[in-house]
């Protein structure tokens, strides 16, 4: 492994000596750090890397200057521009990722951390409403999830150092997935929204995006003249297959206008988990008109989860839907219902998830099913039978989003909200 530094602007600076580092290793610098470091570094190659102008600030003319295309680069002869790539996320600084990309394109491929002990602001703010002392050692599983989510995906070992010096190894893998697929600009616009209102209260957990050539890549040739609308409807399954491929334990497929409002709760011991649209009255809801409109699952949300018969499942659910195009949209809802029960030959274990906070939305709004309000400013939602659940995620279906004024005050405000950010109607 090559191995390089990565040196923040943290408190642990001040305790920083030449003792830290290793004599063959670079060193790379966030903004000024680079002015302590070539201090304490005098003859070594150093890094600074920078994503916008700082005003009556240079790194000195010694150090090896990066930053991002655009920017005046003055008298430094040494600049490399750079383009940083767009990630979502609240805890991690763009020039963070910055350094991280141009370090991979260095070869490097194990980094530690200095001075990143209370770095981001936003760290801050998010563990201190959770109870974490973010100016103690590394927060780094809040603060540098987008960070770490970068690092796992390239392969890059990430390592940080405490106040006193000693490295820790990163051992926060990764280990679950959010699947996010959509065609065209502002699909793919509302889908971010779904994505930064899942990994703000889930930032633990990686997001895989599949949009447009993402997709097509993935398709058969024969989907290829496929509306847009249905070549979604495929990928979802196939880049829910793929994520479990690349080693990932368990995948969860949100559509885009959903939004989230709590943390997800992964079903333990099950190889896939489908949300039903209502949860109440369940066995009577098997009744023959509901199965023939639009089956008892709803697939805007689907958990899958490792294990020796998915590929049975892909399969299964792949060939039905290749076999029948024109109908496939309609008809996988329908098929989902038969996997609480069996696939041929797979024995693959199904369940519904039946808490009324997922996957709230008109349908079972309008049926009677689910109440959203709003107590000490939390949301909650209550079955017809009194059961109440805090409200996890609200399914904006574009088909009945004019529906949603009618359903009380709470629920008008979520929508209002939704609507703020510009998303598709």
């Amino acid at each position: 492994m090559k191995h390089a530094y990565l040196v923040g602007k943290g408190k642990s600076l001040d305790n920083v000596t030449e003792g830290w580092f290793d004599e063959t290793s670079s060193v790379w610098c966030l903004n000024q750090s680079a002015d302590v470091i070539r201090g304490l570094l005098p003859k070594r190659e150093v890094h600074c890397v920078q994503n916008d102008p700082w005003i009556n600030y240079s790194p000195p003319i010694s150090v090896f200057w990066h930053c991002r295309s655009g920017i005046s680069i003055g008298k430094h002869p040494k600049v490399q521009t750079y383009c940083p790539e767009t990630l979502t996320g609240n805890w991690a600084s763009p020039t963070c990722l910055c350094a991280l990309e141009l370090m991979h394109q260095s070869g490097i491929d194990c980094i530690s951390m200095i001075g990143f002990d209370s770095y981001f602001d936003s760290s801050r703010t998010y563990a201190n409403c959770i109870n974490v002392k973010a100016d103690e050692i590394a927060p780094f599983e809040f603060y540098n999830s987008v960070m770490r989510r970068y690092a796992i995906k390239r392969g890059i070992s990430l390592h940080w150092v405490d106040k006193n010096g000693i490295a820790h190894i990163d051992n926060q893998q990764f280990k679950n997935t959010l699947v996010a697929v959509a065609m065209g600009n502002a699909f793919v616009k509302q889908t971010e929204g779904m994505i930064r209102s899942f990994l703000a209260l889930n930032p633990d957990w990686s997001v895989e995006r599949f949009y447009d050539n993402d997709i097509n890549k993935l398709l058969p040739d024969a989907c290829r003249t496929w509306s847009s609308f249905n070549k979604c409807e495929l990928g979802r399954w196939l880049a829910m297959k793929k994520c479990l491929e690349s080693g990932y334990d368990t995948v969860v497929y949100s559509d885009g206008d959903i939004r989230w409002y709590g943390k997800y709760d992964i079903s333990i011991g099950h190889d896939m988990v489908i949300y039903p649209h209502y949860v109440t009255n369940f066995a009577r809801q098997n009744a023959k008109h509901l199965l023939q409109k639009d089956g008892i699952a709803n697939i805007g949300i689907i958990e899958i989860s490792r294990s020796i018969d998915h590929d049975r499942l892909f399969d299964f659910v792949i060939g039905e839907v290749l076999h029948s195009p024109t109908t496939f949209m309609h008809g996988q809802q329908l098929w989902l219902q038969n996997l609480v029960s069996t696939i041929p030959d797979c024995g693959f274990d199904c369940v519904y998830n039946t808490n009324c906070g997922y996957n709230v939305a008109s349908w079972n709004l309008r049926k009677g099913d689910r109440e959203v309000y709003k107590e000490d400013g939390k949301y909650l939602v209550r079955t017809n039978t009194g059961i109440v659940k805090p409200l996890v995620s609200f399914h904006f279906s574009s088909k009945s989003l004019g529906k949603l004024v009618h359903y009380g005050n709470a629920v008008q405000q979520l929508f209002e909200n939704y609507i703020k950010e510009g998303v598709v109607l």
